[in-house]
């Protein structure tokens, strides 16, 4: 099965300033796995955009892993991939850019609460976040489900033609 996480990384109708570590609990991931593709849609160009998946209960959650992507043109939908992030299931995508940086694009209806932190909490540690509204960040990662094989160990499960 394939993973996703997140609500899309669309042109939405307002944005969200940086320097925040921002949590959309929209579209938890759905497997444990590995993300290899990120989407994301900038209002403004990021300057050193970190994108991450955090567990926890709210308000207090913990990046599990993070890639630096780097600057981000603004715009449009933007694609990276060859990355290799461990996700569970239940995990959320989040984002940090620094103060000064890029404005993420985000639906302002029909999202769920949010967590959000004015700093870099990107660091593998528990913080306690600040929750926010109702949005949608324009985020998103898919990647690939590991099973484990009948000796437990963990492989990634290929689906070829249809088949398993």
């Amino acid at each position: 099965m394939a993973i996703d996480v997140g609500p899309g990384a669309v042109n939405g109708d307002t944005s969200y300033p940086a320097g925040y570590t921002m949590i959309d609990l929209n579209n938890p991931a759905n497997a444990n796995g590995k993300i290899d593709t990120v989407k994301v849609w900038f209002k403004t160009n990021a300057t050193a955009l970190k994108v991450g998946f955090f567990y926890g209960v709210a308000p207090n959650f913990t990046c599990r892993s993070v890639v630096n992507i780097g600057a981000v043109a603004a715009g449009a939908e933007r694609t990276y991939s060859g990355l290799s992030l461990t996700l569970k299931v239940g995990d959320y995508i989040g984002y940090y850019e620094p103060g000064g940086g890029g404005q993420i694009e985000f639906t302002s209806s029909g999202g769920t609460t949010f967590w959000q932190h004015m700093a870099d909490w990107t660091d593998g540690v528990q913080h306690t976040f600040e929750s926010n509204g109702g949005y949608k960040a324009s985020l998103y990662a898919t990647g690939l489900e590991e099973i484990a094989n009948p000796k437990g160990n963990m492989a990634q499960k290929l689906v070829v033609a249809g088949f398993i």
